[in-house]
């Protein structure tokens, strides 16, 4: 959901501005942290998936201390860049995953139903076997927060289906209105 964000915000935006030139004027603080925070979570997630040196059942054990170190990155950098009104709404959507994935030991339940009716049983199975990193199966009887999970279904004919959690919405409108309102500094003129 993310990726489509800055796809539809870089769009958005080339089209209101007629060029792209506003992005050299996209600035954030610590940029390093949210790519450093992702870059984290993919080689976590690969090690889960694949059982790289053997450490699926430790970083599934232990998967809450990653995403504490994750989301603190995310966290920082959001807080440097509260100067664009835009973050907040980010910093909101990031709260709302981390309650939740909090409150489920360090992991974000995902509701199955609608991935196996779109006929999706090889990755429900990889989810309920723990082979995605960072995600459980909901389950309505321990499951906290249910609600912040990965509960809404988006659902062909969107070329790129999914379960997505509120939190994830917040976060990529946020991302779209940070980028679409990304806007080409006027140049002094100099009499």
């Amino acid at each position: 959901m993310l990726s489509e964000s800055v796809v539809l915000g870089i769009l958005a935006a080339t089209i209101r501005n007629g060029n792209m030139r506003f992005l050299k004027f996209f600035n954030a603080k610590y940029l390093f942290l949210p790519i450093t925070a992702f870059l984290f979570e993919f080689i976590c997630s690969a090690i889960v998936f694949r059982n790289i040196l053997g450490l699926r059942l430790f970083m599934n054990e232990y998967y809450m201390i990653a995403q504490i170190i994750i989301y603190a990155m995310l966290f920082i950098f959001c807080c440097f860049n509260l100067n664009k009104r835009m973050f907040a709404i980010i910093l909101v959507g990031i709260f709302l995953n981390f309650a939740v994935i909090a409150a489920n030991d360090g992991m974000m339940p995902v509701k199955v139903d609608g991935a196996l009716s779109q006929g999706y049983s090889l990755q429900v199975d990889q989810l309920e076997k723990g082979l995605i990193g960072g995600h459980i199966p909901l389950d309505e009887k321990t499951t906290r927060i249910s609600m912040l999970g990965d509960v809404i279904d988006i659902r062909p004919p969107y070329p790129f289906p999914k379960t997505i959690s509120v939190g994830d919405i917040v976060i990529s409108v946020g991302v779209f209105l940070l980028i679409f309102n990304t806007k080409e500094k006027e140049e002094e003129i100099v009499c």
